[in-house]
């Protein structure tokens, strides 16, 4: 039972460090239109907003304080469910190689906290992550990253990261 307790603490802690280090949350002043590298609004055009979750209520956006290599803007938004909280933090990248690396980096901090990741099918590459009362998916499409942990189930928080990334490919 300690074990798990442990892993419980170790995937919360992970995931909320993950989504804090995410980005700066600062928009550029970039095209709307997807090209080669793929697509360079500002995340908050992106962003899924509260209204489009049935039964969530917004608990607000933040920019989180660090920026990755090659981040050109991020997002979080929070949102709330009695006890249940979800967080998808959202990052435009510079390029799809840019994206992959954070994505890639992401999975070995977990992997070097003991944390198994599991190959889920979203986006590009993606993965998840599972405690007794946390997810964790972590995808990349192109040069955009998603990240959704909440107390949900895991195939909520594919699908989660799916309407994401949705949000952003069918502009």
């Amino acid at each position: 039972m300690e074990s798990r307790s442990r892993s419980v603490a170790v995937v919360g802690a992970v995931a909320v460090l993950l989504v804090l280090a995410g980005c700066s949350g600062v928009p550029g002043d970039a095209t709307p239109t997807p090209d080669a590298s793929g697509y360079h609004e500002p995340a908050s055009e992106y962003l899924l907003t509260a209204a489009e979750f049935t039964n969530w209520e917004g608990n607000g956006t933040r920019a989180p304080g660090a920026t990755p290599a090659g981040m050109e803007s991020g997002r979080v938004l929070e949102l709330r469910n009695g006890s249940s909280n979800l967080q998808i933090a959202l990052l435009v990248f510079e390029s799809p190689a840019d994206a992959r690396a954070f994505l890639a980096a992401q999975r070995e901090t977990y992997r070097e906290d003991g944390i198994n990741a599991t190959n889920v099918s979203v986006g590009d590459r993606a993965f998840g992550v599972t405690s007794l009362t946390e997810t964790a998916v972590n995808a990349q499409q192109a040069n955009v990253y998603v990240q959704v942990t909440g107390t949900v189930p895991l195939n909520a928080s594919e699908q989660y990261a799916r309407a994401q990334l949705r949000a952003v490919t069918d502009r």
